[in-house]
């Protein structure tokens, strides 16, 4: 190992899978920072578990503390959403590796499996990279892709990049740990998602088509996740709330409002449950 100290940062399922394999292969060089709040505090748990050193910092501590390293020093970010600024990034004896949710250079930023699908891509990824002072600009380490399934969902894609991550991280452990994966520049960034976009300002357009109205849902759907809000439509002088949608069958449940998008050779059709949201000032 050519690095003296080793620090996880990351959050949620993905983080806790990388710290395991981390605390296996290194040992007391590992370090377990955390710099924000997890709504389920995971990650304290498991380094407890493991045995890692827990240290929490602020975000204006955090920088302060990695550039006091006068070793080489591998920091881990995985599942993270902490920007690291500039003379984090530049510091000599620092080494900052990576997960992203996407096939880079394509779709960096955040919520990548949602623009992924409302775009009609085919696949998505998992990349680990370098961190570069642009966000998701590094040099590429490992990355692959994952397919996108025609019913697949945001929070369906975001599980599978995330498998996909932490298989790659195991696979490559020794490689990191000793400094000997390859490095692939970008050349070519793609565009930057910020968290605060949704597609189409989440307005779901009654005019749109079967395949682009169920790309939209697929698209916006974490399964309850507080990652984005939920769908809303305009029908007359309504506003409502979309809450579930099918492909065809039975309407999902009795008693409620539907709105009903058929498919362009009439066999079929996209049912969209609603729930009548109060209108402002009311």
């Amino acid at each position: 190992m050519i690095y003296e100290q080793v620090y996880f940062l990351g959050t949620g399922r993905v983080g806790a899978d990388c710290l395991r394999i981390l605390a296996q292969a290194c040992g007391e060089r590992l370090v377990c920072l955390a710099v924000e709040k997890e709504h389920v505090p995971t990650m304290r748990q498991t380094a407890a578990r493991l045995g890692v050193p827990f240290h929490p910092l602020t975000p204006e501590a955090l920088p302060h503390f990695l550039c006091a390293r006068t070793q080489p020093t591998l920091l881990v970010s995985a599942h993270n959403s902490y920007l690291f600024p500039r003379k984090v990034v530049a510091h000599p004896h620092l080494t900052l590796l990576n997960f992203h949710n996407a096939y880079l250079p394509d779709y960096r930023g955040r919520n990548a499996p949602t623009w992924e699908i409302y775009r009609g891509e085919i696949y998505g990824g998992a990349t680990w990279h370098i961190i570069a002072a642009d966000v998701d600009t590094g040099a590429i380490a490992f990355q692959e892709r994952v397919p996108i399934t025609p019913d697949m969902t945001a929070l369906e894609l975001l599980m599978a990049t995330a498998r996909t991550g932490v298989r790659l991280f195991r696979q490559h452990i020794d490689e990191i740990l000793a400094g000997t994966y390859p490095r692939r520049r970008i050349t070519a960034p793609g565009r930057l998602y910020l968290s605060r976009e949704v597609p189409n300002d989440g307005w779901f357009d009654p005019t749109w088509s079967m395949t682009k109205a169920y790309a939209f849902l697929r698209a916006l759907y974490y399964g309850g996740l507080p990652i984005l809000p939920p769908p809303k439509l305009r029908l007359g002088e309504g506003v409502y709330e979309i809450e579930d949608y099918q492909i065809g069958g039975c309407p999902i449940g009795g008693g409620h409002l539907y709105h009903t998008v058929p498919s362009a050779d009439g066999r079929s059709a996209l049912l969209c449950r609603l729930r009548k949201l109060p209108l402002p000032g009311r």
